[in-house]
């Protein structure tokens, strides 16, 4: 039997990502390209610590240079931070 879609136990979650700005792997339903799966764990695993992880994608935040960067860029929780 195929495995269960993410959206099948968490509903919630998908509404709860349903915002103004979507990111490109909730538009596609592709929550594998930041979470590993969790199979009866029922712990969401990111694949790499958020900030790694933004930045894959966000590469041009890395390469900005502000005149006050942000604090929290410096810790593992990166965005999610804030």
């Amino acid at each position: 039997a195929p495995a269960r879609g993410c959206y099948d136990c968490h509903a919630a979650a998908k509404k709860e990502y349903a915002k103004k700005v979507v990111h490109a792997p909730v538009a596609k339903n592709d929550c594998g390209a930041c979470h590993l799966s969790h199979g009866f764990t029922q712990r969401l695993v990111l694949k790499k610590a958020p900030r790694d992880l933004c930045l894959e994608c966000h590469e041009d935040i890395r390469a900005a240079k502000p005149a006050h960067a942000h604090a929290v860029m410096d810790t593992e929780t990166g965005c999610l931070g804030c």
